[in-house]
This record gives C-alpha cells, sequence and structure tokens, in this order.
C-alpha cells in the first residue's frame, strides 16, 4: 500500500507516519479491512466470498472490456 500512496494512487492520510515512522494509518485500514472479512465470514459464511469476489470480478471484466472495445476502435 505504500507505494500505491508514494505513486499518488491511494489518499494521502494514509502515508502519514508516526514517530517511529512508520504507516499506521495504512496498517490500520488493512487490518479494518481483514477485520469486516472476518466478521463477514462468521455471520454469513455462505455469502461472504460473493461479497468480496463480486466487485473484484467487476472490475476485472470492466478492465478486460475496455481494452479490447480500444483494441477494436
Amino acid at each position: 500500500m505504500i507505494q500505491l500512496i508514494f505513486a499518488k494512487n491511494a489518499p494521502a492520510f494514509l502515508g502519514k507516519v508516526n514517530k517511529n515512522n512508520v504507516p499506521s494509518a495504512a496498517i490500520l485500514t488493512v487490518f479494518r479491512g481483514i477485520l469486516i472479512g472476518i466478521i463477514l465470514n462468521y455471520i454469513i459464511p455462505e455469502k461472504a466470498f460473493v461479497i468480496f469476489s463480486s466487485p473484484t470480478t467487476f472490475g476485472l471484466i470492466s478492465s478486460w472490456s475496455g481494452i479490447v472495445i480500444s483494441h477494436y476502435t
């Protein structure tokens, strides 16, 4: 994630470091995402995979569709 911040592809607040030079905001953001996944897997295990994989699949298909369309135009 820190590389995304340096490349300006992630919010700047995630790049702020504490006095020990640790990007604590980025670490906490990743931790929160993992915690949400664990909680969803505990509450609705039959739908947790679909909840997380659907946006990823949509992004993948959208990207490749854009590539194919731009290739043929």
